[in-house]
């Protein structure tokens, strides 16, 4: 189990879903998979601040609060590559714990709509085989930020190019600390059927997880539940391990929600997960995941790759 929290450092790659909440394909003028759609980030990628960050108790971030006072000694940093247009990317990071290659995939989805109240739905939901093997196949979480180099990616799109180059730049995912899946929450959260969410991992199944992102200068950009996701969790680990086998201390980005814009040079940005309430009235910040904060200073790359214009 230990080995987890040096995902950052062991992990054999880094597989990220994209186009996976509407509103964000909608803002970008792209189309819905019909499938789940999937690329690779290389762990040369990932970089962490020093120390895990955030706890139950810690308040939740505002988009208000002076830069100068979010962990100032504890920040990741990212370097911004000469003329790309660095797009910033909040998601929910899985680490995967055991090893998954042509995971079947469950007969039923997370219960949304009117279906969303109906304990049994849930329960017969996550009593699928399926659906049951993907959560279980899961270490853990941590919030991840998936750069895109924008204006880099558009053109290598439009000569129908991988998209290797605007994703994989050194630091181009800012990455929280490891959190196991049986930590537990400070606060018991009832949802249908009047059971009880724990833990982290029970809120990821019930899609309680709220992703948050805040760019200094500019506030809150991102925040969203990841119920939102077109395809749930245990649909993307039956998609990736029918074509690759996912090893544990793998990593899966889940896709990002809307507000994406560009980090420049100065700017810092802050992300975290929270534990939101089962009544989607209750627009309140939640509960922080422990160790799930990620501060990290944007700063220009001084030498490497530098894009022109064509």
């Amino acid at each position: 189990m230990r080995r987890y929290h040096d995902f950052a450092r062991t992990t054999r790659k880094v597989c990220c879903i994209g186009r996976n909440y509407t509103a964000h394909i909608a803002e970008l003028n792209n189309q819905t998979p019909s499938t789940p759609f999937f690329f690779l980030k290389p762990p040369s990628s990932i970089v962490q601040p020093p120390s895990p960050s955030g706890t139950s108790l810690t308040p939740p971030l505002t988009g208000n609060e002076p830069s100068s006072q979010l962990d100032p000694s504890n920040r990741a940093f990212l370097q911004l590559p000469k003329g790309v247009e660095s797009h910033h990317e909040v998601e929910l990071g899985v680490v995967i714990g055991k090893e998954l290659r042509e995971l079947v995939r469950g007969k039923r989805r997370m219960p949304t709509g009117k279906d969303r109240e109906d304990g049994e739905r849930w329960k017969a939901y996550l009593e699928d085989p399926g659906v049951r093997e993907a959560y279980g196949a899961v270490a853990g979480y941590f919030t991840g930020i998936d750069m895109t180099g924008r204006n880099l990616q558009e053109r290598v799109k439009k000569a129908g190019l991988p998209w290797t180059t605007p994703k994989g730049f050194d630091s181009y995912l800012p990455a929280s600390h490891y959190v196991p899946k049986e930590k537990e929450l400070r606060e018991e959260v009832v949802v249908a059927g009047g059971r009880k969410v724990r833990n982290v991992g029970e809120a990821v199944q019930y899609g309680l997880v709220e992703v948050f992102l805040s760019l200094s200068g500019e506030g809150v950009r991102q925040r969203d539940r990841t119920d939102l996701m077109v395809y749930d969790l245990p649909r993307i680990l039956s998609h990736i391990s029918s074509i690759m086998t996912l090893y544990p201390g793998d990593v899966v980005l889940t896709g990002t929600p809307k507000g994406v814009s560009r980090c420049k040079d100065g700017q810092v940005m802050a992300a975290e997960m929270r534990v939101v309430k089962w009544d989607r009235e209750d627009t309140s910040p939640g509960e922080v995941i422990t160790n799930s904060r990620v501060v990290v200073d944007c700063v220009d790359r001084k030498g490497g790759f530098n894009f022109t214009a064509e």
